[in-house]
């Protein structure tokens, strides 16, 4: 990825701590969004001490998500709602933490930092109960969730973004 300012939603988490580390040891201009510093104290103060920028804002909330988008050249989104069970027991949530947040996500980045380029992180339950392995993203998908559906969604308004690029 030839991008220097990097923004990692959901990067103080098992996978966005460690790809954060490693941006920033790469000599990235790394800024991570988080919901909360306080439940992630720890990896937030050990990354800061390395230069990481580490702010707390939800990806909903469009002001908070407009200021970190702002100046990126990359974004790498790991953030949202996840989990099957959950998903079927609390639809809208679901809905409002994935779907929505990722269309607020979505305008920041048209408004505030066009040309940045997105990573998008789907999830296995898109494609069902698979019919071979190793899964393809060309492999048919057969959501048996809510939260799959929604992942799906979301890769549909991102084709939309491209086809209007």
């Amino acid at each position: 990825m030839n991008a220097n300012r990097i923004l990692v939603l959901c990067g103080l988490g098992f996978i966005g701590a460690n790809l954060s580390r490693r941006l920033s040891e790469d000599g990235r201009q790394v800024t991570v969004l988080t919901r909360s510093v306080s439940r992630h104290r720890e990896v937030a103060s050990v990354l800061s001490a390395m230069g990481v920028r580490v702010l707390e804002g939800e990806l909903a909330d469009a002001s908070a998500t407009a200021a970190a988008v702002e100046g990126q050249d990359a974004i790498i989104n790991l953030a949202g709602e996840s989990g099957a069970v959950r998903s079927m027991e609390a639809p809208l949530a679901d809905l409002d933490g994935n779907c929505r947040a990722n269309l607020v996500l979505l305008e920041a980045m048209r408004a505030r930092s066009p040309k940045a380029r997105l990573v998008f992180v789907g999830s296995r339950l898109q494609y069902g109960k698979p019919e071979r392995m190793p899964v393809s993203e060309d492999d048919p998908r057969v959501a048996l969730c809510v939260h799959a559906i929604h992942k799906n969604t979301i890769e549909e308004y991102l084709q939309i973004g491209r086809a209007h690029v």
